[in-house]
């Protein structure tokens, strides 16, 4: 493709310096020195352009890589928030524990007292029980006033006893429990602290991860900083071989201008209007700068057998210079057979017309004015001069076909 697209624009540059040739007989050296110029200019071009679209395509992928990168540090961004939610609530559930111990703590310590103070109740209850212990029951019978007194104190003495015994096992069995709760809540803070601490890890993981990634991005922007750089210093290098390139083709137009009038001041442009005994007229008015079946000088050989894979060309038509936009008119009644637009290559903008039987062809136009399927007549417009295709400079590329071979359109016009 890109040996391609050079050997379109090597031909338009090889046509124009055929025209100065031509017509003004530039001499061989000169001319040589033209086409090289222009080949060589043209293949830094297309190596220019190789490099371009090379850089292009690396920013492409890094571009892609970049996207990719993004897409993961989002995904890690949103693995951290949600971390970040678990290790908020593991710290709300640690300090609600906390909170919890602290409760249970001051609970156990309330307790202890109230066991502390109940101990020594008990303990002044136990020495008067010595006490009394030591008075014999004739004395204690000797105080009561009534045997039924003597009973009730007997009794009283009992109900005490027993009482501190409750007293002292019930708040035994609140400590033990405020103990074993304690415990249980000592062993659920350490879970808390292990997982807050397992999630705090986590976290670190992920920032580590996001901050390689990060570094990776600025890396990926950075050589497509870099490729853009290069693409612009080649883009500018382009510009100014491009900027030679049409001054010299300038320069070579400017002489195939002189070389067209030197011609008409000859004589040797196509005659008037006037039909010849085929029954055609000229289609367009200029000067014939090529004619049929004319094999290149020497000179452009070399450059046509590397356009052509090793094959040289020869001239199937004529070409007629004119203007840019200058009409063509069809040579003789006939249907519109092709309507096409070959684009960069071959005729460019192109018609053909069947005359019942012979087929002219017109190539390079600038401009079609019929479509397929239209019956013209003698003089109808067809289009306008131009040089698309495989053309510099305006002209009319002319073909007539009998029978599907190539003939001399010459044979056939006045």
């Amino acid at each position: 493709m890109r040996k391609t697209n050079l050997r379109s624009m090597i031909i338009r540059a090889v046509s124009i310096v055929m025209l100065v040739c031509v017509g003004t007989g530039l001499g061989v050296g000169r001319a040589d020195d033209l086409t090289d110029q222009v080949v060589d200019n043209k293949k830094q071009i297309i190596i220019l352009e190789s490099k371009i679209a090379d850089q292009q395509r690396k920013i492409e992928q890094l571009k892609l890589q970049e996207s990719n990168i993004e897409n993961q540090i989002e995904l890690l961004d949103a693995e951290k928030d949600q971390t970040q939610l678990e290790l908020d609530a593991a710290q709300m559930q640690l300090d609600q524990v906390t909170a919890d111990i602290d409760g249970v703590t001051a609970q156990i310590d309330q307790t202890q007292k109230d066991l502390d103070l109940q101990v020594e109740i008990f303990k002044e209850h136990v020495n008067d029980t010595y006490i009394l212990s030591r008075t014999s029951a004739l004395d204690v019978l000797v105080e009561a006033k009534t045997m039924a007194d003597y009973v009730r104190r007997l009794e009283y003495q009992e109900v005490m006893d027993d009482q501190n015994n409750l007293i002292l096992a019930d708040l035994n069995t609140i400590k033990e429990n405020l103990t074993e709760q304690k415990q249980s809540l000592d062993e659920k803070r350490s879970q808390l602290e292990e997982m807050k601490a397992q999630v705090v890890a986590k976290q670190a993981e992920l920032d580590e991860q996001i901050a390689t990634k990060e570094a990776l991005l600025s890396q990926t922007r950075g050589l497509q900083a870099n490729y853009q750089n290069i693409i612009d210093a080649n883009v500018r290098a382009k510009n100014e071989i491009d900027s030679q390139i049409r001054s010299i083709e300038a320069e070579i137009a400017r002489k195939a201008e002189e070389a067209r009038q030197n011609a008409i001041d000859n004589g040797t442009d196509p005659g008037p209007a006037t039909p010849s005994r085929a029954g055609f007229i000229w289609p367009v008015k200029g000067t014939i700068t090529m004619n049929f079946w004319e094999s290149y000088p020497d000179w452009m050989l070399r450059v046509y057998s590397w356009l052509n894979n090793g094959n040289a060309r020869y001239h199937t038509g004529i070409d007629i210079a004119a203007p840019s936009g200058s009409t063509i008119k069809a040579p003789k009644a006939g249907e519109v057979v092709l309507v096409r637009d070959f684009g960069s290559s071959g005729y460019g903008k192109c018609v053909m017309i069947d005359h019942n039987g012979v087929i002219s062809l017109y190539g390079h136009m600038s401009s079609i004015s019929v479509f397929l399927g239209q019956e013209v007549d003698q003089g109808d417009t067809v289009g306008a001069v131009g040089s698309s295709g495989f053309s510099t400079g305006a002209h009319l590329h002319l073909e007539f076909r009998e029978k599907g071979k190539l003939v001399d359109p010459l044979s056939y016009l006045p």
